[in-house]
C-alpha cells in the first residue's frame, strides 16, 4: 500500500475508500488564508502602473495576472491526502503525475532558478522595518492589504506590502492572518526581489504543509493550495473547455465560470476515471448510434435485394422459354449491377463512420492522453 493511501498511518482508512462527504464533514469548515479570491480582487484593483510596477522591480509580475476564483477545498483535501510524499506525485489512474518547479513556472510565471530564499529567513529581522508594518506586533495580511489597494502611486512601501501580502495568501500562507516578521528580510534591500527563487520556496513550503497535514492529522490545510487547484485542472482535463495554447502563466485564463465548469466535471466524474469514463461512453454512444442507422439500411438493402433477386429468377426462367430476351436481359444484369453497387456504397459509408466517430472521440482521449499519459 502506498504512502499515499494510508494517509502516513495516521488511523484514517485509505483515500481512496474515502467519500467527498466524509471529507467535508472533517475539512468542509477548514481554515484557508490562501485565497485566491481575496487576492485576484486586489490585483484588479490596482492600476495599470502599479502593475507595470510589480513587473519590472519583481519577478512575482505573473501573479498579477490572476484572477478572482473560488477554491474548491475538498477536492484539494482529497488532493492533498492523495500525494505521495516519498515521489511528490499523485497517481491519477494508473500514472503517477509529479508536482515539479515546471509545473509552478508555467503556472504562475515565476523564476525557479535564482538565490535560496530559506537562508535569509534565518538572519535577524531589521527593527525599523518590523515597526513600520506591523501592528500590535503582527503585521496583519488586512493591513497589507488595504495599504495596497489604498496606493495612489506605486513606490518602496507598496512593493513591500505587495511582497508580503503574495507571502501570505499565495506562495506560503498559513492559518494564521497575519504575515511572519522573518519575511521582512526578504524586502530589506529591494534589489533583490529578483535575484531570489520564489517558486522553489513556494513549492517547498507547499510540500511541508501537506506533510504536516497529513502525518499530524490537521484538519486546515496550508500552503500553496492556488498551485494544487490549477496543477490537477491543466494535467487532468475537462472534455467540455477549450485549453488553448497560451505561454506562463496558465492562471491567467482561467476565471470563475471556466473554474466551475472544471469543478462540476470532478464533482461528477471524480478524481481519477470519470473524465477518462465520459470520453469513452460519449464515443461509444455515437458508434452505436452510427451503428443502428447502418444496421436499419442494410437490413432495407438485404429486403430489397431478396425482392430483386426472386422477381429476377422469374425472369431468367421466362427469358429461357421465350425469344427475344437480350433487352430483358441486359436489363436484368443492370439491375444486379446497381444492388451490387448499393452495397459497396452501404460498406464504404459504414466504414467511414466508424473511423469518424473513433476519431472524434479519439481527440478527446488525446487531449487527457498528452497529460494524464492513459
Amino acid at each position: 500500500m502506498s504512502v499515499s493511501d494510508t494517509n502516513l498511518n495516521n488511523g484514517e482508512k485509505p483515500i481512496s475508500e474515502t467519500t467527498d462527504a466524509e471529507l467535508a464533514e472533517k475539512h468542509g469548515h477548514m481554515k484557508l488564508v490562501c485565497s485566491q479570491t481575496r487576492f485576484g480582487k486586489t490585483m484588479k484593483l490596482l492600476s495599470e502602473d502599479h502593475k507595470k510596477y510589480i513587473i519590472s522591480e519583481t519577478s512575482l509580475g505573473g501573479l498579477t495576472q490572476m484572477h478572482e476564483v473560488t477554491l474548491r477545498r475538498i477536492m484539494l483535501v482529497r488532493l492533498a491526502k492523495s500525494i505521495d510524499m516519498d515521489t511528490k506525485s499523485i497517481t491519477i489512474g494508473k500514472t503517477p503525475i509529479p508536482i515539479t518547479k515546471e509545473d509552478v513556472q508555467c503556472i504562475f510565471g515565476i523564476p525557479i532558478e535564482g538565490e535560496d530564499i530559506e537562508p535569509h529567513l534565518e538572519n535577524q529581522t531589521d527593527t525599523e522595518l518590523f515597526t513600520a508594518y506591523a501592528n500590535n506586533g503582527q503585521i496583519l495580511i488586512y493591513d497589507l492589504e488595504t495599504a495596497i489597494r489604498a496606493s495612489k502611486a506605486p513606490d518602496g512601501d507598496f512593493l513591500r506590502r505587495f511582497i508580503l501580502y503574495a507571502i501570505g495568501t499565495v506562495l506560503a500562507p498559513t492559518t494564521q492572518h497575519y504575515v511572519d516578521s522573518k519575511y521582512l528580510n526578504l524586502v530589506t534591500d529591494l534589489e533583490n526581489l529578483q535575484k531570489f527563487n520564489w517558486g522553489c520556496f513556494t513549492l517547498n513550503h507547499f510540500f511541508k504543509s501537506v506533510y504536516k497535514f497529513r502525518n499530524r492529522d490537521h484538519v486546515n490545510l496550508q500552503g500553496n493550495l492556488i498551485l494544487l487547484q490549477y496543477w490537477y485542472w491543466e494535467h487532468v482535463r475537462s472534455g467540455r473547455l477549450m485549453y488553448a495554447s497560451r505561454p506562463p502563466p496558465l492562471i491567467a485564463r482561467w476565471d470563475e465560470m471556466m473554474a466551475t465548469i472544471r469543478s462540476d466535471a470532478y464533482e461528477k466524474g471524480g478524481l481519477h476515471n470519470g473524465m477518462i469514463e465520459m470520453v469513452v461512453e460519449v464515443m461509444n454512444a455515437r458508434i452505436a448510434d452510427h451503428e443502428k442507422k447502418v444496421g436499419r439500411k442494410l437490413m432495407e438493402i438485404e429486403h430489397r435485394f431478396d425482392v430483386k433477386y426472386q422477381t429476377l429468377g422469374e425472369d431468367l426462367i421466362d427469358m429461357k422459354t421465350k425469344t427475344g430476351t437480350n433487352p430483358r436481359l441486359s436489363k436484368a444484369e443492370d439491375e444486379i449491377k446497381d444492388l451490387r453497387r448499393e452495397l459497396h456504397d452501404l460498406k464504404y459509408e459504414f466504414t467511414r463512420n466508424r473511423q469518424s466517430v473513433s476519431q472524434k472521440g479519439g481527440v478527446q482521449v488525446i487531449n487527457m492522453a498528452q497529460h494524464v499519459n492513459i
